[in-house]
Order: C-alpha cells, then sequence, then structure tokens
C-alpha cells in the first residue's frame, strides 16, 4: 500500500476529428468540457498516428514502436504491473479485444463492443474506487463517435432534425458511403448525428474527471 499511490489515466475516444472540436476552433459546443479541461493542460496541433485505424495505432501508442515490434516490445501496461501497479482497460472496439490481443499485459481487461460512454465510465470509475492505495494505470476507450452513432434518445436531436429521405437513422459505413450521391442535407445530417456523440462523450467525461484528482496524470488521445 503507497501512502501517495500515482495514477495515470489514459483516455482513448475512437475516431474524433480535431476539427470538431471547440478547442481546435469548431464552431459547435460540442465538447464545452474538453475544451475548458485543456486550457490547464498542453494541447498538441501536430500530433500524427501511425494508422488510420485502431489495431495498430493501439499498438504504437502503447509501446512507442512500430506496430510490427508488438511481439517484440514490453507495452508500458507490462511495464508497469511488473512493477507492481494496478493496471486495467475498458475498450468497446473489437481490435482492443483479446481475439487482436488487445487483453497482452492488462491486470483487468474489459473488452465490450455494444458498451456506450456511460457504461464504460461507470466501469471505469468503480474500478478506480477500488484501487486505494496502489499505484494505477487506467486506460478508458470510448467508441460512441464511431458509426453506427447510438447516442441516447436525450442527444438525438442536439444538432440533428429529422433524417433526410434515403438515409437510414442508425448509420453502416455502407449507408455513409452511399450518401455522397445525395444532397448536401444528407451530408450535413450525417455530421449532425457525428456531433451529437461528441456532445454526450464530452458530458460522460466531464462526469468521470469529477472522479479523478488534482495530482493524477491524464492523457487524452484519439
Amino acid at each position: 500500500r503507497q501512502a501517495n499511490p500515482k495514477r495515470v489515466v489514459l483516455i482513448f475516444v475512437d475516431t474524433l476529428r480535431p476539427d470538431h472540436m471547440g478547442v481546435y476552433g469548431y464552431e459547435r459546443q460540442t465538447t464545452p468540457f474538453l475544451d475548458s479541461w485543456a486550457k490547464g493542460g498542453t494541447t498538441f496541433t501536430e500530433a500524427r498516428t501511425i494508422a488510420p485505424w485502431t489495431l495498430p495505432s493501439y499498438r504504437s501508442m502503447l509501446t512507442g514502436r512500430y506496430p510490427n515490434r508488438w511481439n517484440s516490445t514490453l507495452p508500458i501496461q507490462e511495464q508497469l504491473q511488473s512493477r507492481g501497479w494496478s493496471t486495467a482497460f475498458f475498450a468497446g472496439n473489437v481490435y482492443l479485444s483479446s481475439n487482436f490481443e488487445g487483453a497482452r499485459g492488462w491486470g483487468i481487461h474489459y473488452a465490450h463492443l455494444d458498451s456506450n460512454a456511460t457504461e464504460q465510465v461507470n466501469r471505469a470509475t468503480r474500478w478506480l474506487e477500488n484501487q486505494d492505495g496502489r499505484n494505477t494505470f487506467i486506460m478508458l476507450h470510448l467508441m460512441d463517435p464511431h458509426l453506427p452513432y447510438r447516442e441516447p434518445t436525450a442527444y438525438r436531436r442536439l444538432f440533428a432534425g429529422a433524417a433526410p429521405k434515403g438515409l437510414p437513422k442508425r448509420f453502416t459505413r455502407r449507408s455513409v458511403l452511399q450518401a455522397s450521391g445525395l444532397d448536401k442535407s444528407a451530408h450535413q445530417y450525417i455530421r449532425d448525428r457525428y456531433d451529437n456523440n461528441l456532445k454526450f462523450v464530452d458530458d460522460e467525461l466531464k462526469r468521470f474527471y469529477s472522479n479523478l484528482r488534482d495530482d493524477d496524470l491524464v492523457i487524452f488521445v484519439s
């Protein structure tokens, strides 16, 4: 048991575009909490990812190496666990599941593909509450800005109106690609639904952050 335990919190929001956040100049109030939080930290404007999809990005994120070095490099969670840290990863993407070695090195690994931000935040908060006196590293992954856009009913009309003809209420990648043949109202509706989900994530992260300590090291990435 540590007298002053360290806590590192890594938050990974899937498919979050910086140009839809106020801190990067977006005009809508999609992320007011994150915008305010960012003022007290360091915000990067030239960050790059190793690849435009989840699996290689995750592997490089936790090793600092190219994805093909995954099996010859100890990821950060494995290094910390070997030093007695308590570690946990709450994931919502299939590429972060044990099927793709996403559980490697974690003390607790929970992957649930249908969880929304509320459920994920609840799980992460409960886990942190049970780690009193231990050095901890937690990774919280949120999937809500990713298709098929399943924001709660209370957020459905926040930025979006009724769906234009030819578009479903619940999207797949195929339906979004097909929208290229529709008019501008269909394109805007897709953006609006995306923004609905960003605001939902922002509200849930505000709730999550309210349970963190001032001396926690918090890293936010997409």
